[in-house]
């Protein structure tokens, strides 16, 4: 099985049909005419240079080329082989993302913030029956995007996020994970996480205790993906180095022990923002087994897709290569090299 995440270019596909169909038909016209014209081998040998195997095959390589880089732009995937099939889950997801201004240090590539984005939208870019909401938080946390399906839109947001949509900086992880908590529905049969996306270095309140809290009143597991080094490094703000009170940088530093008690106390899982796409196997697979556990999964199987359209990307440079090596036009080289070898023969 197969699906294309932009199908609207599949269109083009009928200009290549109507291209094929332009071809075949002044391709009959034109053998008509020979044919009413005279002879046509005779006439082939008129035209010693001519190569009709040359000239449609050319247009054959160009046609399937065409094909594949429409297939390639249109982003076809293609049905993964799972050994154990993953079940179709409604999951609600609410990413408490960290915006304070450690969140520009580069320790991580590009930056922490950037980091944080390239794992959202692993998120979305592979579950299909994902609701995202976001919460960015610094000094104080605010709702930045209620919960959606709409992938696009969270898109949007997700690569909008900065430094400066938070004026009051500090990290209050608690009172975030608080603002997150409100965000979920209360519909039924839906698997929820909290994700929360930081550099953990908290110094407003008990993330930990709150973290407990949360899980045991909204009845959902609060993971944690950990960005940033213990080595740390400076924050940069506008191409400047931050500096504290004393005129020195300002040194951040990643507070791993700390991720990783607020995700034991929320009884999710800690994860590093290194391989995005590690994160969302993880969470979902956690999404899977806690949906299969409490009977929340639909009955109809799901399927993962891979993209494959750098294959059809490929397929279209090689053939696209071929055709600019190949003449139209017969090679007499090669006649004369053929003739030469067989009077060689002849000669032995």
């Amino acid at each position: 099985m197969f699906k294309f995440v932009y199908p609207i270019v599949l269109v083009v596909l009928v200009l290549a049909v109507v291209l094929l169909a332009l071809f075949i038909f002044f391709e009959f016209r034109r053998t008509k005419q020979m044919k009413a014209f005279g002879n046509i081998k005779l006439l082939s040998t008129l035209m010693p240079t001519r190569s009709l195997l040359r000239q449609r095959l050319k247009f054959g390589l160009c046609w399937v080329a065409l094909v594949a880089l429409v297939l390639a732009v249109a982003r076809i995937q293609m049905a993964g082989n799972s050994g154990d099939p993953i079940r179709n889950l409604n999951v609600e997801m609410v990413a408490v993302v960290d915006v304070s201004n450690s969140m520009l240090c580069e320790d991580e590539t590009p930056s922490r913030l950037e980091r944080a984005k390239m794992v959202l939208n692993a998120f979305l870019e592979s579950s299909d029956n994902l609701k995202l909401g976001l919460v960015e938080f610094a000094g104080t946390a605010v709702t930045r995007m209620p919960l959606t399906a709409d992938k696009g839109s969270a898109k949007l947001f997700v690569n909008s996020m900065a430094t400066t949509d938070i004026s009051a900086q500090g990290t209050a992880i608690g009172a975030a994970m608080r603002q997150a908590q409100r965000c979920f529905s209360n519909t039924e049969g839906v698997v929820r996480c909290m994700l929360l996306i930081t550099d953990a270095e908290n110094h407003e309140d008990d993330a930990i205790s709150t973290a407990e809290v949360v899980n045991r009143e909204g009845k959902m597991l609060v993971n944690v993906v950990g960005i940033g080094t213990a080595e740390g490094g400076n924050i940069m703000l506008a191409d400047t180095t931050l500096n504290d009170a004393e005129g020195k940088p300002v040194v951040t530093k990643f507070n791993e022990k700390m991720a990783q008690d607020i995700a034991k106390a929320g009884k999710g899982i800690y994860l590093t923002a290194a391989s995005p796409n590690e994160v969302v196997d993880k969470v979902m697979a956690q999404m899977s087994k806690i949906a299969s556990s409490t009977s929340q999964t639909s009955t109809t199987a799901s399927i993962t897709y891979v993209d494959k359209f750098e294959l059809f990307a490929w397929i279209a440079f090689i053939l696209l290569l071929i055709d600019a090596v190949l003449m139209e036009r017969r090679n007499h080289l090669m006649d004369r090299l053929k003739q030469f070898f067989g009077k060689k023969n002849v000669a032995e």
